[in-house]
């Protein structure tokens, strides 16, 4: 089994995460005040754990800003190593977020899950088939819920999960149910990476945790050795149990006992065979009944869409309505109004024209007043050169009288 640190799958941008940071922060200082008398190196470790419990937590697109700020801030405070800790610690990727979103939100369910998988080894350990077929029936409802689960909390969250997030949110559940490390992992919430199973071998949880001291309690699922499952009297990972001459220190083994135990492993071989068989017929039968949902899904998020363009579409023909009877009522009162000052200004035409024939009639009056004015002037000056004609013979006539009369004398 081992991990897979892939991409971050389409993880959000990081927002601005002020208040996110501030919370984080004030862990960090509670945690770092109850760590009084321990060591410096402890003291560090302790509040690393405490932040990064903290970021873990935030939601996705707030993980690096806030991270980015803790340790700048911590940086100033003088702590450089627990500030370069603090920085390196890996954003996680979006299926790891899911899981540790998961432990958080579903502690119980998580744990029930995790309490199964041992189960699911100890009944592998034994060859109890028939409990090991009921036990991966269960395992298949469980994850099935699970998934339901993990993509609810993450819309809750505020993030949308992919159907390739949601499979490795499974792979990593799987993984947990079957290794004590990988369950110590998952528990601790501080997952950077999804995890993913192999057959029987041990999970590789290197680099798949943020803080491995934050990992279960003292040693649990972090060390080496046996590990969690090991304290616990769980049977080893690869799900063989030890026999009794693994327990002889090295002691000569029989030809007999060799056989015997050929035999056994065979045995387990074809149990764990049948298992995995059992467990693929069950994955089979939920992708298929997955598709079936999926194609469900998408047929009625297809009819709800047309309906919706439908309502749109109504909607738009509705407000076309409403506007071209409206623009009627417009025209119609605009032609109302135009037909009102057409009436007017025939009116006003009419007066016009009335008056223009009176202006007419008064000036063809005026042109005969003129014309007989005229002639009557003429008259008059005719008169007056007469006039002047006999007023000039009159003083002719005078003088030559008054001439005649000096003559006489």
């Amino acid at each position: 089994m081992r991990h897979r640190a892939g991409d971050d799958d389409g993880a959000a941008a990081d927002d601005d995460a002020d208040a996110g940071a501030v919370a984080v922060r004030d862990a960090a200082a509670d945690d770092d005040a109850t760590a009084g008398g321990a060591d410096g190196a402890g003291s560090t470790q302790e509040r690393l754990v405490g932040v990064a419990r903290e970021l873990y937590a935030l939601p996705a697109g707030d993980f690096t800003a806030a991270r980015d700020r803790i340790a700048k801030e911590v940086r100033s405070e003088g702590d450089r190593e627990l500030a370069a800790l603090v920085a390196g610690l890996r954003r996680p990727t979006t299926a790891a977020w899911a899981v540790n979103l998961l432990v958080r939100t579903h502690p119980d369910e998580v744990e029930r899950l995790l309490e199964l998988g041992a189960a699911l080894r100890e009944a592998q350990a034994t060859l109890a088939g028939h409990e090991l077929r009921a036990l991966g029936k269960q395992q298949h409802q469980v994850l099935a819920g699970f998934r339901r689960q993990v993509r609810a909390a993450a819309v809750d969250a505020g993030q949308r999960l992919s159907d390739t997030v949601t499979q490795q949110v499974e792979a990593t559940l799987r993984a947990a149910m079957a290794d004590p490390r990988a369950a110590d992992a998952v528990r601790s919430g501080l997952l950077t990476t999804h995890l993913e199973s192999i057959g029987f071998a041990p999970v590789d949880v290197d680099g798949a945790v943020a803080v491995p001291e934050g990992v279960g309690g003292a040693g649990d699922g972090a060390g080496g050795g046996g590990g969690a499952g090991a304290a616990d009297g769980e049977a080893p990972r690869d799900g063989v149990a030890p026999r009794d001459g693994a327990t002889r220190g090295g002691a000569e083994q029989s030809s007999g006992e060799r056989v015997d135990r050929a035999r056994t492993a065979h045995a387990e071989r074809g149990s764990a065979d049948r298992a995995e068989k059992d467990r693929a017929e069950q994955e089979r039968a939920e992708q298929e009944r997955e598709e079936h949902e999926r194609r469900e899904r998408e047929r009625a998020e297809r009819e709800q869409r047309e309906r919706e363009q439908r309502e749109r579409e109504r909607r738009a023909a509705e407000n076309a309505v409403r506007e071209a009877a409206a623009a009627s009522e417009r025209a119609d009162a605009a032609a109302g109004d135009a037909a009102s000052r057409l009436d007017d200004v025939v009116a006003h035409r009419a007066e016009a024209e009335a008056r223009v024939e009176q202006l007419e009639q008064e000036l063809a009056a005026a042109r005969d007043e003129l014309a007989r004015l005229t002639d009557e002037h003429r008259g008059l000056r005719a008169e007056a050169r007469a006039a002047d004609k006999e007023r000039a013979a009159a003083v002719r006539a005078l003088t030559a009288a008054r001439s005649a009369l000096d003559a006489l004398g």
